[in-house]
C-alpha cells in the first residue's frame, strides 16, 4: 500500500474511533456508529490531502540530495552491504569513526560484531537508529551491513534522511568522502586527526 493511502486510512480510523467513543459516552451506540463512519470519512479525505502535500515536499527534499542513485530514497528503512579490504580490527575502527559523518549521531550500544547508534531529532524525523554489523570474511576482508531506520516505528516519510545516513557512512567506509574525514570539515583532515576527534566525541 502506498504511503498516501496508509496516512489516509490511519487518520480515518483514528478520527472515526475518537468521535465514536465521544458520542457513545454522551449519547448512545447508534450515534457512535454514525459518528464513526461520518468522521472516519472526513478523516480519510483530510488525511489523503495532507499525505499528498507531504509526498510532494518529500519528493523535493529527495531531489536535492547530492546522489544520482536516489530510486530507493523514499523508503524509510535503508540498508547496504559493503566489503572492505581491511582486517576485522581496522574495519571496526573505520565503522566507529564513520558514524561521525552523520550529524547528531552518537553510539548507543556496542556488542560482539554490532554497533548501534542514534541520531538527534531534526525537522526531517524524530531521529534514526543506525546499525553497523560486521562479519569477518578472511584476514584481509570484512563485510559491513549498514542499516538506518526511524526511531519512531510509525514514520512513513523521512525526506530521504535514512537514505542519506547510509550513503554518508558508505562513502566514508569506501573512501569517497576524503574532504570530510570522519566528521572533520577540512580538506587537510587526516586519519590521526579523525581518531583524536572521535575520542573526544564518544568520551
Amino acid at each position: 500500500m502506498k504511503t498516501q493511502w496508509k496516512i489516509a486510512w490511519t487518520s480515518s480510523v483514528l478520527l472515526g474511533t475518537l468521535m465514536a467513543v465521544l458520542n457513545f459516552l454522551h449519547y448512545n451506540s447508534y450515534q457512535a456508529i454514525i459518528s464513526f463512519f461520518v468522521f472516519g470519512g472526513i478523516g480519510f479525505v483530510t488525511g489523503l490531502f495532507f499525505a499528498l502535500v507531504l509526498i510532494v515536499i518529500n519528493g523535493k527534499a529527495i531531489a536535492r540530495l547530492p546522489y544520482e542513485d536516489r530510486q530507493t530514497a523514499n523508503n524509510v528503512y535503508q540498508q547496504r552491504e559493503v566489503i572492505l579490504t581491511v582486517s576485522y580490527e581496522e574495519a571496526l575502527e573505520k565503522c566507529m569513526l564513520s558514524l561521525g559523518s552523520v550529524s547528531g549521531c552518537s553510539i548507543f550500544k556496542k556488542y560482539n560484531d554490532v554497533i548501534i547508534a542514534k541520531t538527534q531529532v531534526t525537522w526531517k524525523s524524530f531521529g534514526e537508529i543506525i546499525t553497523l554489523s560486521l562479519k569477518k570474511i578472511d584476514d584481509a576482508k570484512t563485510g559491513v551491513l549498514i542499516e538506518s531506520k526511524p526511531r519512531l516505528i510509525t514514520t512513513l516519510i523521512d525526506y530521504g534522511k535514512n537514505f542519506d545516513n547510509v550513503k554518508q557512512i558508505t562513502n566514508v567506509l569506501e573512501g569517497h568522502n576524503n574532504d570530510r574525514v570522519f566528521g572533520i570539515d577540512t580538506p587537510a583532515g587526516t586519519l590521526e586527526q579523525a581518531r583524536e576527534f572521535e575520542k573526544k566525541r564518544w568520551r
